[in-house]
Parts: structure tokens; sequence; C-alpha cells
């Protein structure tokens, strides 16, 4: 079986009398320190700037500082606006809660208003319309007290 190294890119060596004297590698070569992890990647902006000898810059304090500061901000409104919209729940679900009262309420007298127009009508045979008024008045009357 024939096994094939790959082709690494290696970094070039001026030969000088007594040392080796390392050359900076092609911006498109990321030195890890070890022969066998070196890669080849096409630069972009998202991995930040590469220096002239192949090493990441490191970001400055203030664009740091500028971005924990964005996050923290965001973070801040992020808070307040669930904390709104919570307030909005409450107050929503409230007004629901009253509406419901009061329906329950108003459903209540109409079946009572039914129940006196029934035994009126029923019980009594035919009454006068202004009998059957007052009738109906009272009888609201006893129940709401």
């Amino acid at each position: 079986m024939n096994y094939q190294i790959p082709q690494i890119p290696q970094q070039h060596v001026v030969m000088s009398s007594h040392y080796q004297v390392p050359q900076p590698l092609p911006l498109n070569v990321i030195d890890t320190g070890y022969l066998e992890t070196r890669m080849t990647v096409c630069p972009t902006p998202l991995m930040g700037s590469v220096s002239e000898f192949g090493r990441k810059r490191v970001a400055s304090g203030d664009v740091i500082e500028k971005t924990v500061e964005r996050r923290q901000k965001r973070m801040i409104k992020n808070r307040e606006s669930a904390a709104r919209s919570r307030a909005r729940k409450r107050a929503y679900t409230h007004e629901l809660e009253n509406k419901i009262s009061r329906l329950e309420e108003e459903n209540e007298r109409l079946r009572r208003q039914r129940e006196v127009e029934k035994t009126c009508w029923w019980g009594h045979g035919t009454m006068e319309e202004d009998t059957l008024k007052s009738h109906f008045e009272t009888t609201l009357q006893k129940d709401t007290k």
C-alpha cells in the first residue's frame, strides 16, 4: 500500500551561517505551532485581522468594552420590554376577569327576569302590563337586597 502524505505549507526558512530564521507564513496559513495542525484558510472578516507574522491581533480594550456595554444595554432593554409585556398581560387578564364577572351577573339577572316573566304569565293568567311591570320590579328588588 502506498500512503501519501498531504502537502502542507511550511514556513520558509532562511539559512544563516549559524542559525535558522523563520520567515512569515502567507496570510492564508494559520500557524498553530505544530506542523501537523497548520491549515490553509480563506481570511474572513469574522476571524479578525491577521498580523504580518500570521497571528491574530487581540481586540483592543475599547472594542471589548463597547461590545460588553452594548450587550448589557440590550439585556436591560430586553428585561424592561419583558416587564412591560408581563404588565400588559396582567392588565388584559384583569380586564377579562372583570368582563366575566359582569357577564355572569347579567346572565343571572336575565335568568331571574325570565323566571319572573314565566311565573307572571303562566301563574296568573293574563295580567295587565302595569301590574306585570310592578310585580317584576318588586321581585328584582327582593333579589338584589
